[in-house]
């Protein structure tokens, strides 16, 4: 596909193009902008263009639903006087500046035997509305290229937004205006989950089968892709690529009694239930001729979800009357959450035959039964012996393990905490001796007496903790660092007593190996008094003199 030629063959637009954006993507985006002249009301109607007279006495005869039309208050609906086209009614210069109607559109063309698909983006601003024309923005922005004589696709982008008010004004143009910052460039992959384009109006797609009618796009039968969607939007450009690239095999899907199964494995991919590149029906469902039949003609629902659990079922192996009774009684979730723990001790048929007597188990019998084999395997118990793995009464059987489980996960909570309680007062005790191997050294650096007030290090743990207790502070809380700190010569803690209570806490100082100040605050983290602050700048100028006099 020589797709740079074909940028370049890119027929026009068309002529009708402009006129249908108008009245189908932006059908909504038309207005009747009023306003008065010579002291009669008068309005401007977007669509036909024509300035109408609002003044009933300017109509001979009129019905009370024109005299109420006319009298439309603003963001109400009528339709204009002259060409009865629905409008919305405005108010001249009233939020005008505001009113950017956008819409996306979707036209199909033909190159040569090529498929191309252009992308619009559909915009009206009425900024500049006075009583004049409004152009509408038609900015194409992708363009898909489907050859399905080679089942290639390709797409190409270009980089483009609207202006907002600072571009606008660094590109000088009006606001919501196409700002173009780039040529096309080929996208490294075709995107046909444009999310912002399904609810898009589509132009010619009707026409797909006569406008190809001489190559294989004859059988893409996009009614059978409608009737069969059960989706709100439907994704006409995701079907037909899919159609380009295999078509043999979405045809044969389509016709044979799996389109909506298809149409549901378009809408939500992630399924990859289909291998879509394969040649043998086998393949291309991922299972044997038997289940094929056997999926088709089953009561249960034909849809992604159960083909994917009848594929996993067969791939895992089980006997055909174990396979019929997963899929038909059970679902995946099922399967994986105790219909797997149930199977590796004994028999779907001795499991049926057993729980039918449990009469005592009402509700979800083999959840029940597979959650007892659990608690069995985790108490340790031998499910090879037929009473531990029948139990004469399940409900109680079940019951009992229950409680066993409980009792044993107490047990390893009670002996868990006690070996942290443990570790606890050994991780303590190893901080209190490097606090007390470190007493005797700051205390030689930071004792200090002034005014009555002296400060010291904190001697232990149980010091720090009780400062804190003490003044209602965070100094001793085990969820901080400040013992840690001071233990591993961070930071360090520091008390600030009177002489005359030497053992009283008065309040706490936090000071960094530099002697740095970080904090100092009394009960209940009050700030420092007249008095304290005084002391510790006395305290700060002994530190200083201290450093001078060692680097002298």
């Amino acid at each position: 596909m020589d797709t740079e030629k074909l940028m370049n063959s890119i027929p026009e637009l068309p002529e009708d193009f402009e006129a249908w954006v108008r009245n189908i993507p932006l059908r909504n985006s038309k207005y009747l902008f009023k306003f008065t002249e010579n002291g009669k009301r008068k309005g401007y109607c977007t669509h036909c263009e024509k300035i109408v007279s609002l003044d009933h006495t300017d109509y001979r005869t009129f019905t009370d639903e024109d005299r109420m039309n006319l009298y439309n208050k603003h963001n109400e609906r009528g339709h204009c006087p002259s060409c009865r086209t629905n409008v919305t009614f405005k108010d001249n210069y009233r939020g005008k500046g505001k009113i950017y109607d956008f819409a996306k559109a979707i036209i199909l063309q033909r190159i040569n035997n090529i498929a191309c698909f252009r992308f619009f983006d559909l915009v009206r601003n009425y900024e500049n509305c006075n009583c004049s024309p409004v152009n509408t923005q038609i900015m194409e922005e992708i363009r898909l290229f489907l050859d399905i004589s080679e089942n290639k696709a390709e797409m190409w982008k270009r980089n483009v937004s609207y202006a907002d008010k600072y571009t606008a004004r660094y590109y000088g143009c009006s606001i919501c205006e196409v700002v173009n910052y780039s040529d096309w460039y080929k996208m490294n992959r075709v995107n046909v989950n444009l999310t912002r384009y399904w609810d898009s109006s589509f132009y010619n797609i009707e026409e797909l089968n006569t406008l190809f009618g001489d190559t294989d796009f004859k059988y893409c039968d996009l009614d059978a892709y409608e009737n069969n969607s059960s989706y709100q939007y439907r994704n006409y450009i995701k079907y037909i690529t899919t159609f380009c690239k295999y078509p043999k095999v979405v045809e044969f899907l389509m016709k044979a009694g799996y389109a909506k199964l298809f149409c549901e494995y378009l809408s939500y991919p992630t399924h990859h239930i289909f291998n879509m590149r394969a040649k043998t029906t086998e393949k291309l469902f991922k299972l044997s001729k038997a289940h094929i039949k056997y999926f088709k003609n089953c009561d249960k629902k034909c849809d992604c979800d159960n083909l994917s659990y009848l594929q996993e079922l067969e791939k895992a192996g089980y006997k055909e009357d174990v396979l019929r009774f997963l899929y038909e009684k059970s679902s995946s979730w099922e399967l994986e959450s105790y219909w797997k723990t149930i199977l590796k001790y004994t028999t779907i048929k001795k499991t049926v035959n057993y729980l039918e007597k449990q009469h005592r188990v009402t509700e979800l019998p083999a959840r029940w039964y597979a959650d007892y084999i659990k608690d069995c395997e985790k108490l340790g118990y031998d499910l090879a012996e037929s009473a531990v793995l029948f139990p004469r009464d399940l409900f109680e059987a079940h019951t009992r393990t229950i409680e066993l489980i409980r009792a044993q996960e107490e047990a390893l909570r009670t002996a868990k905490a006690k070996q942290q309680k443990i570790d606890s007062a050994k991780k303590t005790a190893e901080i209190n001796n490097d606090i007390k191997k470190r007493f005797k050294e700051l205390n030689k650096k930071y004792e200090f007496h002034s005014n009555g007030l002296f400060i010291r290090p904190a001697m232990s743990v149980k010091e720090i903790k009780n400062e804190g207790e003490t003044q209602h502070i965070c100094v001793g809380s085990d969820t901080q660092n400040y013992i840690k700190n001071h233990a591993a010569g961070i930071a360090f803690i520091l008390f600030v007593r009177k002489e005359s209570e030497p053992d009283k806490p008065f309040y706490t100082v936090e000071i960094t190996k530099s002697d740095y100040v970080a904090q100092c605050r009394g009960a209940h983290n009050q700030g420092k008094t007249e008095e304290v602050q005084a002391f510790m700048i006395a305290f700060q100028k002994y530190l200083k003199s201290q450093t001078e006099q060692k680097s002298a």
